[in-house]
């Protein structure tokens, strides 16, 4: 990830333009040039959603209410800014969002609905809703019907992005031969691909220690990977 100028928090704080009202609030979820300060990142965010109207902002908070940074963990805060950013075309949203029907958390769990919105932003180019997706249809959830040709489509779509689970399980299809004509040789080879980046992140994840853990470092992770995505 390429570092960013850390913004000119002043500058900031006169202005109304969402993205820098973000920028501001990851400076400060990170400790990136300003100290640290998670109560003042989220006071950014919800200026930035509630205000200004920020798809960014509204996902950043529905991420801070998931996982308690900032505020309390309030699931049904979570879904609602999860709702305003995925309505605006977010995918990371729409994929949150899915994730919560599936899960019930925050609104009452519906599978039929969660895949609508995994569809959604698998479309916009999710690689975890892809993956999520192929998910569904090889395991018939949410009212799709089993069609493992449609799984296998959209493990490729997620796999060609490098999401290690989709190119694991898109090897098991080549392996066996389910939605895709059977070949051993690139069934192994996307196997070990996606065995190889899965151990990777394991292995890095260990390496920064147990502190992962915690709920703090997890979201400013989160929230800055999926700003630099959209």
């Amino acid at each position: 990830m390429t570092s960013q100028t850390p913004p000119d928090i002043k500058l900031i704080a006169e202005t109304n333009a969402g993205t820098a009202q973000v920028e501001a609030g990851i400076a400060y979820l990170a400790g990136d040039g300003v100290p640290k300060d998670e109560v003042k990142a989220v006071a950014y965010f919800k200026r930035a959603a509630e205000e200004l109207g920020s798809a960014n902002a509204q996902l950043m908070l529905g991420i801070c209410y998931t996982v308690g940074t900032g505020v309390a963990v309030n699931p049904t805060e979570a879904a609602k800014w999860f709702r305003l950013s995925a309505e605006q075309g977010s995918a990371s949203a729409q994929y949150q969002l899915g994730q919560c029907y599936a899960g019930g958390l925050g609104v009452i769990a519906d599978m039929n609905e969660a895949v609508r919105w995994f569809r959604a932003s698998a479309e916009l180019g999710d690689p975890g809703a892809q993956f999520t997706l192929g998910l569904c249809y090889a395991n018939a959830s949410g009212g799709l019907e089993k069609d493992m040709a449609e799984a296998a489509r959209w493990y490729r779509k997620a796999a060609d992005q490098g999401f290690a689970e989709a190119q694991y399980e898109l090897g098991t299809l080549y392996r066996k031969g389910e939605g895709v004509p059977q070949d051993l040789a690139e069934g192994i080879r996307l196997g070990k691909m996606g065995s190889a980046k899965s151990q990777v992140q394991s292995t890095q994840q260990n390496q920064k220690g147990c502190l992962l853990l915690l709920p703090a470092l997890l979201v400013t992770l989160a929230v800055i990977t999926a700003y630099c995505l959209l």
